[in-house]
Formats: structure tokens, C-alpha cells, sequence
């Protein structure tokens, strides 16, 4: 069949049924999964955050975001660092294929803090690593592990973002062939991503914290509020006041 020897998902209350009826698929928890061609998601709600993850994969995360602006929608945690990041860290040996979690309710939030079932994977080659304690919040799994290994780097220093040329040389590689590596991978410049890992965590936060502006300027690498705003602007199209009085309405 067309899901033979792929990683799918559907809703909770059908996994075990799956699972038993169809051997030959590796049956997962997740909101959504994207294993190569082959696209399954666990309920409408989670088709949304399907399509948004679609999105930021071929149009970047900015891209991603603005579209879910539109949706006046919140994306999971899953479209940054841990959880709203590009990659999700989420080893598949920490996952067990048959978890009965339960669904998270409404929307398309789903934090691991509280338990709910995981968020979507995307398959490819590489993945992060899960930290510890966590709910599996879903991956996205890099074919290359030099680029992989690079945006776990990015991941952890948000607040005090390492150059370019320090992460390449913890992934192994010049910066001039980590440049290479990451337009093969993911057709942008490593340093775009890392601003859009960076911005991207920010706009989870201004929606989802109360949190001064000035303190998410700081959690995500900014000197300064106004260069934190500048940048906010110039990528996601609003102020950060602008985000946080929606989110928080």
C-alpha cells in the first residue's frame, strides 16, 4: 500500500486499530506526520498545523508565520526551538510507535509541559535529541548531520547566539561549506535561519507569556529592545506590541 514501510499517524481513538490491521506501517502518536511523500494527520485541527509545517519547510519560517497570522492561529511549539523550532528535537528511539496519548484540546497548541500527545514529524535523514523529561514534542529530521548537529547548536543559544564561524566549527566544517550545506538543505543561509529560530521563539513568546518586551529581546539574542523590534518588523511584518495584543486579547 501507499503507507508500506512509511511512519504514519491518525486519530488517537484508531491507532491500536491501525497498528494491528496494518503491520507494515510504523503506526506513531503525532498531530501529523511527514514521512517523504507521504502526508497523515491526526484530526482537522491537526491538518492545519500540518499545512503551516508544509509552509515553513518550502517557504521558511517567516513565510509560516504570516500565514498563521491570517488564521489568527498560534502555532505549536513545534515551529521553533524544542518545540516553535525548525527542528523539533525528538529522537525516534525516545518514542514509543504506540503511545495512546491523548489528543491536546482546541486550537493547535499543544505543550509538552502538560502532557498532551505529540505534535508532527517530518522525516528526512538526521534528527535532534530529545531533552530529557520532556514529552515527545515531534522532529524534523535533517539528511545531512553536519546541519542538523548546526541548528541543535542554534537551538541552545537563542539568548546568546555563537557566530558563524564557532558553529561551524562544532559541526565539523569551514563556514564557507556550512553555508553550502545549509542552501542544500534548507535554502537558506545558516545565518537567516538562526534569525528566524530566534524571532520565531520571540513571537511564541509575546503571545503566550506576559513577559516584557525588553526581557524577550534579551531571551532571544537582542542587544537591545529596538533592535529586537527592527528586526521583528522587518521579518514578520508588525511591531512585537502589535503581536503581543492579539495574542493576548
Amino acid at each position: 500500500g501507499l503507507l508500506e514501510g512509511r511512519r504514519a499517524t491518525t486519530h488517537w481513538e484508531d491507532l491500536a486499530m491501525l497498528a494491528a490491521a496494518h503491520p507494515e506501517i510504523e503506526v506513531v502518536a503525532r498531530r501529523f506526520v511527514l514521512d517523504g511523500p507521504r502526508f497523515t494527520a491526526a484530526g482537522a485541527a491537526s491538518t492545519l498545523d500540518m499545512m503551516i509545517e508544509l509552509v515553513r519547510l518550502r517557504q521558511g519560517l517567516t513565510t509560516a508565520l504570516a500565514l498563521a497570522r491570517l488564521f489568527d492561529y498560534v502555532p505549536p511549539a513545534a515551529l521553533g526551538p524544542g518545540a516553535v523550532g525548525v527542528t523539533a528535537p525528538q529522537h525516534p528511539s525516545g518514542s514509543s510507535a504506540m503511545r495512546g496519548d491523548r489528543p491536546a484540546h482546541g486550537g493547535g497548541m499543544a505543550p509538552a509541559a502538560l502532557g498532551h500527545a505529540p505534535l508532527g514529524e517530518t522525516r528526512a535523514g538526521a534528527t535532534g535529541a530529545r531533552h530529557a523529561g520532556e514529552a515527545p514534542a515531534g522532529e524534523t529530521r535533517i539528511g545531512d548531520a553536519r546541519v542538523a548537529a548546526a541548528i541543535r547548536l542554534m537551538e541552545g543559544n537563542l539568548a546568546e547566539p555563537l557566530s558563524m564561524a564557532e558553529i561551524a566549527r562544532r559541526a565539523g566544517v569551514s563556514p564557507r561549506h556550512l553555508q553550502a550545506l545549509f542552501r542544500a538543505a534548507l535554502g537558506v543561509a545558516p545565518k537567516a535561519h538562526y534569525l528566524d529560530l530566534r524571532l520565531g521563539h520571540a513571537m511564541h513568546l509575546l503571545r503566550e507569556t506576559r513577559r516584557s518586551i525588553a526581557a524577550i529581546a534579551a531571551e532571544t539574542g537582542f542587544a537591545d529592545p529596538s533592535a529586537f523590534s527592527g528586526a521583528y518588523l522587518r521579518k514578520l511584518g508588525e511591531r512585537p506590541s502589535q503581536t503581543r495584543r492579539r495574542g493576548l486579547d
